[in-house]
């Protein structure tokens, strides 16, 4: 449903599902806000200030975020500096922007955080470049534990071979790990998901085994 808010006289209080995928946040959209409850949110400007992610997301329970984030003086803020703000969250999906400036550098940081996040499920980093440290990122989830899932997508379609390779390598090694003490990344790319199956499924029925058997034992 298209809304023109200029001619809108009332404030509006937000429920349910807020998607704003509009290269640029339309301004005028804020001043008719009176409060969101909305749970579902994804913001997907290229540009998105933290007082607005704050605002519209703060009943949030489900948050999609891509673009940069800024602070109001125009400063370029990451994720393990605001994560904080939304500790409704069960899924956070955040996409790496196309000019390849990274949204988070302490993954330490940003999954501690989440972990001691009451009801917190899923974290996803999507459209990942090929010189993202993937190395690190397992090792922070191996180091911590985490407890919940975690997916890393390379949306590249025209990934070198070399990184593809890497990655085919990183999946073999988690199938052959028979038990965890925490749950595994599920990693995925164009090449692994649909030339090669056989070796993305395995890892994914895994990490679905891994879940269901931590709540049988809540």
């Amino acid at each position: 449903m298209k809304i023109i808010f200029e001619k809108i006289e009332c404030k509006l209080w937000l429920l349910g599902s807020l998607h704003i995928r509009y290269p640029d946040f339309p301004q005028n959209f804020l001043p008719k806000l009176y409060r969101s409850d909305a749970k579902d949110v994804s913001l997907h400007s290229n540009i998105n200030y933290l007082n607005q992610v704050k605002l519209l997301a703060s009943s949030a329970i489900n948050l999609s975020l891509a673009g940069f984030v800024l602070e109001e003086s125009g400063q370029h803020i990451l994720l393990e500096n605001f994560i904080e703000y939304f500790p409704m969250l069960e899924k956070f999906c955040i996409y790496w922007n196309d000019k390849n400036i990274p949204p988070c550098k302490n993954y330490e940081k940003v999954l501690t955080s989440l972990q001691k996040f009451p009801a917190f499920r899923e974290l996803m980093f999507y459209n990942l470049p090929d010189n993202f440290n993937i190395h690190t990122f397992l090792h922070c989830v191996k180091h911590i534990k985490i407890q919940f899932k975690t997916k890393l997508a390379f949306m590249n379609e025209s990934s070198e071979a070399e990184v593809e390779n890497r990655l085919e390598e990183i999946v073999d090694e988690l199938n052959k790990t028979k038990n965890f003490d925490y749950c595994p990344t599920l990693i995925w790319s164009y090449t692994l998901r649909k030339l090669k199956l056989r070796k993305y499924a395995p890892l994914e029925s895994k990490i679905d085994q891994y879940l269901k058997h931590k709540r049988l034992n809540l």
